[in-house]
């Protein structure tokens, strides 16, 4: 049987802040949104967890980003784990608004990288409109999940891939 990292974790929790107004050096105003997703891990401190953010934007471009994980209630045999607080921008003149945000994750342990098997949307476009959101996270069916995940699975679909989803749930 091989390891995949939900053998070690679960994601249970997640969160995307509202928006605010940022300036660059050049003076132009643009918006963010903060977010964080929390983990239980089946085992202790020694274990260690990065997740892979995917931001899928139009016509059809994914940015990918890895974030730091920190661990806090630990205990000998399992612990938590929660990101530290990744930024998102929900529109770029070059790449277009975000359709949806997903999630995998990936276990390091005794120097091997475990990845998780599927992956997990983080928040669809409905969730993206609001202004601050809070999530558990639970397994769904792919049919369940909703029309990112449908367009996500018909791309994916393409290139021979299979496309596990799970669903965050209010």
């Amino acid at each position: 049987m091989q390891a995949i990292a939900e053998h070690y974790a679960k994601p249970v929790h997640g969160e995307l802040g509202g928006s605010f107004a940022r300036v660059n050096d050049f003076n132009h105003e643009f918006f963010l949104r903060w977010g964080k997703i929390e983990f239980d891990l089946f085992y202790g401190a020694q274990v260690n967890l990065k997740v892979v953010l995917k931001v899928y934007r139009q016509h059809n471009i994914c940015e990918t980003y890895i974030v730091d994980t920190d661990a806090y209630d630990i205990q000998w045999n399992q612990h938590k784990r929660r990101t530290r607080d990744f930024y998102i921008h929900p529109f770029s003149n070059s790449f277009g608004g975000i359709n949806c945000v997903k999630f995998a994750f990936i276990i390091h342990k005794d120097e091997h990288s475990i990845p998780s098997e599927r992956d997990y949307i983080f928040m669809d476009w409905d969730q993206l409109q609001g202004n601050g959101v809070r999530h558990f996270i639970t397994d769904m069916p792919s049919k369940q999940v909703g029309a990112c995940a449908q367009r996500a699975m018909w791309r994916f679909s393409l290139g021979n891939c299979f496309l596990r989803t799970a669903k965050l749930v209010w």
